[in-house]
């Protein structure tokens, strides 16, 4: 039985992000087909159980008194314990635990696979000085992974053109099962806000500058349109402290904070106005697939990745005037079923772990 240990998240069940969403979505599927699977849990995690069905889960330290620095000292734990197992392949999700790589003791069986996801010090968050580290990172990733996987055609002419080398593609996926809206809509009423079926905008989003929630939040705001906007994601966060400060005495807007019921997430999608999708930088986000596939009507910020992905089936701005023009238009029609259709098809995640499978196979050219 091959053994598959998975780092650089932040633990499953998903409480984060786009990473934490496929660790667990290819752990559960790669063990069902017979993987010895390990995923590393910080220990702030409140998941504390040592098996998650039948993917093993190890605690290691997350050292928050270290600031900044908490998640790659919590990467360097991960990362020495599984180069010191008896791991057939260690998926790195995400590349700035890579900075590790060259110090540590590497058994010679074991295949490094490196998630790149987008172009991370493209990130407003970042400073200069991380950003250059950022970069840093990246090219140990390259020069240290047997195999760098992206989800993004974006991305993979990214890395061809500045490091002349192929990598291979691997997709995210979406719930396969299509469910129907509930009739019981009372849970609406949520975060000081009575919202109605179509009475209210969307956006599902980790509030940090590259995902353009003050963009949308003014944009809504100059549409002056009966709604309210919904935003979903942690106000813990510098820049949603900003958002809160600037914008949280709008009663039509809702600070929801961070939502992981993956029912209710997907209920606030299938009756939602309109789905707001502002992320400026990376790949292929999960997300916006999950909105095209509840039939969302999305109005996404205009960028290649979004292009890519979103294709005809949605609408685009590029600054907040934008935005309010197209809120002000009609809405489109419900259900949209080629969208759904086609996203389904095309995004399913046996067909990441496929692709997954292959990469453990095979080496790019």
């Amino acid at each position: 039985m091959e053994s598959i240990h998975i780092v650089g998240t932040y633990g499953i069940p998903n409480r984060y992000g786009g990473f934490e969403r496929f660790a667990g979505e290819i752990s559960t599927k790669l063990a069902k087909r017979g993987y010895a699977v390990t995923v590393y849990n910080p220990s702030s995690h409140p998941y504390r159980n040592p098996v998650l069905g039948e993917v093993r889960v190890i605690r290691k330290p997350f050292p928050r008194f270290l600031g900044p620095a908490a998640p790659l000292f919590f990467d360097l734990f991960c990362l020495r314990q599984a180069l010191r197992s008896k791991a057939h392949v260690i998926l790195q999700c995400g590349y700035t635990s890579s900075v590790w790589l060259p110090f540590l003791p590497r058994r010679k069986r074991a295949l490094i696979i490196t998630h790149m996801d987008g172009m991370e010090w493209k990130r407003g968050k970042w400073g200069w000085m991380a950003g250059q580290f950022i970069r840093w990172c990246e090219k140990l990733a390259v020069k240290y992974s047997d195999r760098l996987l992206t989800d993004h055609r974006e991305v993979q002419k990214y890395y061809s053109g500045k490091y002349r080398i192929n990598t291979f593609h691997v997709g995210y996926g979406v719930d396969e099962k299509e469910y129907g809206k509930g009739e019981n809509v009372s849970w609406l009423s949520f975060a000081g806000a009575d919202l109605k079926p179509e009475g209210y905008c969307l956006s599902i989003a980790r509030l940090e500058p590259e995902n353009q929630g003050e963009m949308i939040i003014r944009g809504f705001l100059q549409a002056n349109i009966p709604a309210t906007l919904v935003m979903v994601g942690d106000t813990g966060t510098r820049y949603g402290k900003k958002l809160m400060r600037r914008f949280g005495h709008h009663q039509n807007i809702c600070f929801a904070g961070a939502l992981y019921d993956t029912e209710k997430l997907r209920h606030l999608r299938q009756y939602c106005r309109v789905y707001l999708h502002g992320h400026s930088v990376g790949g292929t986000n999960p997300s916006l697939l999950e909105a095209m596939a509840d039939g969302c009507l999305i109005m996404a910020h205009d960028n290649p990745f979004n292009r890519e992905v979103l294709m005809h089936f949605g609408k685009y701005f590029r600054t907040s005037g934008e935005l309010a023009a197209l809120l002000r238009e009609p809405a489109g029609p419900a259900g949209r079923k080629p969208q759904i259709e086609y996203t389904r098809e095309n995004y399913r995640w046996e067909k990441t772990v496929d692709e997954l499978e292959n990469v453990m196979g095979t080496r790019a050219n």
